[in-house]
């Protein structure tokens, strides 16, 4: 009887330990975070080299993948920086609250981990069909969005330091 009761207490004991090891590792699955979404102070920046941060509407973006259908495009980088992303509802649609933007409203654009903040100065309305062309001026972000409202138009913030 008393060799039953050890082998019993000796089996809780083993089975305590396990669970107390699942515990734990479970414990430590938790921490685990992936830097490259957590705020632009701590982006991995082997990672994430250009970060658009708009606080006005809550876009705080690490741009890797330069394609308008999967992540915000960069589509024209030297003097003046040229950016596109949709509006709308998709996943895809990073610029959706962008129509929210007035004159004056800061934006941040870490490119290349240099950090450059920018004012929006203005705002125009063009049609899709027009060819957009900028003056390359230094200093410069240029935004570029579909229209909310009218889908055969597409809005253009320009920005400067």
């Amino acid at each position: 009887m008393l060799k039953n009761l050890v082998n019993g207490s000796l089996i809780l004991l083993i089975i305590g330990f396990i669970l107390i090891a699942i515990y734990v590792q479970k414990k430590e699955d938790q921490i685990v975070i992936d830097a490259t979404y957590n705020l632009s102070d701590s982006y991995d920046e082997v990672k994430c080299q250009n970060i658009l941060i708009i606080s006005k509407i809550n876009l705080n973006k690490c741009m890797n993948i330069n394609d308008v259908d999967k992540d915000i495009a960069i589509l024209y980088d030297s003097e003046t920086i040229v950016l596109a992303s949709h509006s709308g509802n998709a996943n895809n649609a990073y610029f959706k609250n962008l129509y929210k933007l007035i004159k004056g409203d800061e934006v941040i654009f870490y490119n290349q981990n240099s950090k450059n903040i920018y004012r929006v100065v203005d705002i125009k309305t063009k049609l899709k069909s027009d060819q957009l062309s900028f003056a390359n001026k230094n200093n410069q972000l240029i935004l570029i969005t579909c229209s909310y409202t009218k889908k055969d138009e597409q809005l253009v913030y320009y920005l400067e330091k």
